[in-house]
């Protein structure tokens, strides 16, 4: 689909299979649960913004901000929410080069170092 779609309240929009829609839900729960990928989206603060709480606004900003198939979503600032002004579209080895390093320490203890 090409363009944006308007939400119509309880509205089905029929994209659950699209990939935004995994995106999203992804994003989502990575912020909501207490660990996921050892990343601790949830314990750091990070949110999902409440405008992008409805799947629909969501994939309106994606189509109109450099949504394409290959690309993933990426947090310009690795410690901000996910929400329209910290969030792009990008290459996977890109968003590689913009995550936190981190070392293992004794007793599963984490340091980070901010890149």
């Amino acid at each position: 689909m090409n363009g944006n779609i308007k939400d119509h309240g309880n509205f089905k929009h029929g994209l659950t299979e699209h990939r935004l829609y995994r995106v999203w839900a992804g994003m989502k729960n990575r912020c909501k649960t207490n660990k996921s990928n050892g990343e601790y989206y949830h314990q750091r603060g990070i949110i999902v913004c409440q405008e992008w709480h409805k799947f629909i606004n969501f994939y309106n900003w994606s189509i109109v901000n450099g949504y394409k198939k290959g690309l993933t979503i990426d947090r310009i600032d690795n410690n901000g929410n996910y929400e329209p002004l910290n969030c792009r579209f990008t290459t996977y080895s890109k968003q590689n080069s913009n995550k936190r390093k981190y070392q293992s320490m004794p007793r599963n203890n984490l340091i980070f170092n901010e890149s």
